[in-house]
């Protein structure tokens, strides 16, 4: 009789329930959006009960369509969007809407982490800068600003690990996530308790750190009441998506590395050695004795959802297509690349360039410009930031041979490729393009015995579906319009700078002026 292992991934815009059976098929598959809110300039978060609704209802779906024995489902792995910062209390309630990795608010906490700490040694113990990106700042920002609140809180987890708490009453975090805190040595696998007395916050509000492939606990009552799942399936610890991308892509040895494109992109390389770099970020791997290096830009994807929600209107049935109408639009109005460049910085930008007040400019438009135009502006303003990170990271050493390319953005045959273009790189995208879920299948059957060795299997199923080469004739035109896109940037960081400021005296005095 035929065994599953379903894979679920927590993104910003949705849930991707995937489930496999055990050589890695499809056999039935659901996805659900849900709503960012965004509070004001830089504040972006997302409540956790939608994360949970859209995992039940992708779950129903799948078991509805597929009609297999529930007791066959043998284990399941949960990744998501990191880091994020989710307070609860003793019986896992959340106290507050998350704050999701896109959230900027917290600069004035990363300043008075810098001014407090060894901002050299915080580096060597973790691997990363401080930014608002990371869960630190974040923490210190709920204990500032509610501390009612905060004083209630029993746990701070991430979007995996409420999923993993409604699965299995078990609260969860893996190392990886860890990694990503700013408070955890990578080196020695352990909390920084100097760090966290210096601002009296104790390691206990975190969950005990597991590996991303340990058996948390079975699907309880309740919760197979509201999935359809079996009380007997397994749930691990699970992962940040970018590590279940490249263990879905196998990128695991050197001079591998996957970009994951979603509402954001990732760029994965794979190290089997610790390197940091200032510009870049780190990350463990889910293997032993791998570790990865990203390259991490906010809103590449989001900026395409913008043109899609804004310049058009759709019916809601019409969504899933609307992606399909925004590629024929380009190759009808703008199939050669043109002279509009597209900085893609809708909430600031993490690597490389780290700042939380970079905006989107479209620089180079004029009364004929039309719209398929813009669209293919922000295709290439993406793949010119992927470039920005994949030079950060060559010119620190690392060696990238093989590149894929996973999750939404990898269906689009114009982007791959005017991104192969781009990078002058040929770009190969595999068969399973999930961008997770087939990862944290992978894990879930390496946690029960299923799949002994991560590497061999992920190996093992990985298939090519096709590789996107460069179009020659446009790769030394992009080669000077890139000099052009990181000029603007830097031309024009000051003038973004002083208008955040602006507008800030703006809203405060507006604010002042209703008390």
């Amino acid at each position: 009789m035929d065994k599953y292992l379903l894979g679920i991934d927590i993104g910003t815009t949705n849930v991707k329930s995937v489930l496999f059976d055990l050589h890695g098929t499809v056999i039935g598959s659901a996805q659900k959006e849900y709503e960012t809110i965004y509070i004001r300039d830089g504040w972006v978060e997302q409540d956790p009960e939608k994360w949970w609704s859209a995992v039940q209802s992708t779950i129903l779906q799948i078991l509805q369509n597929v009609k297999i024995e529930k007791n066959n489902i043998l284990a399941l792995g949960v990744s998501c969007q990191a880091p994020s910062m989710l307070p609860v209390d003793r019986e896992g309630v959340p106290l507050r809407n998350a704050l999701i990795w896109m959230d900027r608010r917290t600069e004035s906490q990363c300043q008075q982490i810098r001014e407090t700490v060894d901002e050299d040694k915080l580096f060597e113990q973790t691997g990363n800068r401080i930014d608002p990106f990371f869960i630190l700042p974040k923490i210190l920002w709920y204990k500032e600003n509610e501390p009612d609140k905060y004083d209630r809180t029993y746990k701070i987890i991430q979007p995996n690990g409420y999923i993993n708490f409604k699965l299995t009453n078990e609260y969860s975090m893996d190392n990886i996530h860890a990694s990503l805190s700013l408070a955890y040595d990578v080196k020695n696998n352990n909390w920084i308790d100097t760090l966290l007395d210096t601002f009296n916050i104790d390691k206990e509000i975190f969950p005990e750190v597991k590996q991303s492939s340990d058996i948390l606990g079975r699907i309880s009552k309740q919760a197979a009441l509201d999935t359809g799942l079996s009380e007997n399936t397994i749930v691990i610890t699970g992962t940040v998506d970018g590590v279940a991308a490249a263990i879905e892509s196998s990128v695991i040895d050197e001079g591998y590395a996957v970009e994951m494109t979603g509402t954001s992109s990732v760029l994965l390389i794979a190290s089997n050695h610790l390197k940091y770099n200032r510009n870049l970020t780190f990350m463990q791997h889910a293997v032993k004795d791998s570790y990865l290096i990203f390259g991490a830009m906010s809103t590449t994807g989001a900026s395409l959802k913008w043109i899609r929600d804004n310049l058009y209107k759709w019916n809601p049935d019409q969504l899933d297509q609307a992606y399909q109408s925004l590629d024929a639009e380009v190759l009808s109005d703008a199939p050669l690349p043109g002279k509009i460049i597209y900085l893609p910085y809708l909430m600031g930008e993490r690597s490389p360039i780290w700042d939380s007040y970079a905006r989107g400019i479209f620089a180079g438009m004029s009364l004929e410009t039309k719209r398929g135009e813009l669209i293919r502006a922000v295709l290439e303003g993406a793949a010119f930031a992927l470039k920005h990170n994949l030079d950060e990271a060559r010119n620190s050493g690392v060696k990238v041979d093989h590149l894929l390319s996973v999750g939404g953005g990898a269906n689009s045959e114009i982007w791959m490729t005017i991104k192969a273009s781009v990078l002058n790189l040929p770009i190969s995208v595999p068969y399973n393009s999930l961008g997770a879920p087939l990862g944290d299948a992978i894990l879930a059957g390496h946690a029960i015995g299923v799949f002994p060795d991560i590497k061999q299997t992920a190996m093992s199923f990985r298939k090519i579906k096709k590789t996107y080469e460069p179009c020659q004739q446009w790769v030394d035109y992009y080669s000077d319009l890139f000099e052009s896109y990181k000029s603007i940037y830097s031309d024009t960081r000051q003038t973004m700078h002083k208008m955040h400021d602006q507008y800030q005296k703006f809203e405060h005095q507006l604010n002042e002026s209703q008390v």
